[in-house]
């Protein structure tokens, strides 16, 4: 009798243990996260659900977003510290790590390509036929939408004067698009991904080799250990359907990863980054 006594006590102390709410997870350091609206704010939050719902069950880290108007002001927030981590392309990054000794985390897994195209009713057949042409592109200093064209720009022996204009149309990389398809522009330089959003009414007269992607970067302040324990986290982010950011997952890099982009810049911006 005793001894039944016993197994039912500790079956109804197991069975308290397991029935027990989970424990909050408290005393979790709070990570600022800065990314630019592009499209918009909303669509920039929306974007990034999915990855920080995932990243945000972690014991030991809490994620915030902060969306900032344009990818100057994201830039100019991590480099001031007002955000712990920021969401770059690849160019941008190597600023920030000759800049202020930012460190990369994670890199959208799959590779980036860059396309120069014109609309599918377009006569224009090459790249030499862009001579005295207007040319649409995203931003200033963007890998997928000005850097990277200019460069298949440079192979056909054409530079940004050789152009009757190039228009840059902001962080809304779609108005690229647009402008092609409207007439504004002949050409524009645009990324793979925008590309196939509109395959069906553009036509690619030729696409980049492909380098690293868009990536998470640090601020140094937060400590190189924090930064090795994000590293794994965000590696083990498992893509949500259709997710936005991070569709094929996510990559540890390191900056050497990036050296083929330091050329980039040098090539087309004449900029010097180590």
């Amino acid at each position: 009798m005793r001894i039944a006594s016993a197994f039912t006590l500790m079956l109804l102390l197991a069975l308290a243990v397991f029935a027990a709410p989970a424990a909050p997870m408290t005393n979790r350091q709070t990570l600022k996260i800065g990314v630019a609206e592009g499209k918009g704010k909303q669509t920039a939050t929306d974007s990034f659900a999915p990855f920080l719902k995932q990243m945000n069950t972690s014991p030991k880290y809490a994620f915030e977003m902060v969306v900032f108007e344009d990818g100057e002001k994201q830039y100019e927030a991590l480099r001031a510290g007002k955000v712990d981590l920021a969401f770059l392309g690849p160019a941008p990054y190597v600023k920030a790590h000759h800049e202020f000794k930012a460190e990369p985390v994670a890199a959208e897994a799959g590779d980036l390509r860059s396309m120069l195209v014109v609309a599918k009713t377009s006569p224009i057949r090459s790249v030499d036929a862009l001579r005295g042409k207007t040319l649409a592109l995203g931003y200033e200093g963007s890998t997928t939408t000005h850097l990277l064209p200019m460069l298949l720009l440079s192979k056909h022996q054409l530079k940004a004067e050789d152009l009757g204009r190039v228009m840059f149309v902001g962080d809304q990389t779609k108005k690229i698009a647009d402008a092609v398809l409207d007439g504004t522009a002949t050409a524009g330089g645009i990324s793979e991904t925008l590309y196939a959003a509109h395959k069906d009414k553009l036509r690619v007269l030729e696409t980049s080799e492909p380098l690293p992607g868009a990536l998470m970067v640090a601020h140094p302040k937060i400590g190189a250990s924090v930064i090795k324990d994000l590293r794994v986290l965000f590696v083990k982010y498992v893509p949500a359907a259709s997710s936005p950011r991070f569709p094929k997952g996510a990559v540890a890099v390191t900056d050497d990863t990036y050296n083929r982009v330091r050329f980039l810049c040098k090539v087309v911006l004449g900029h010097m980054y180590r």
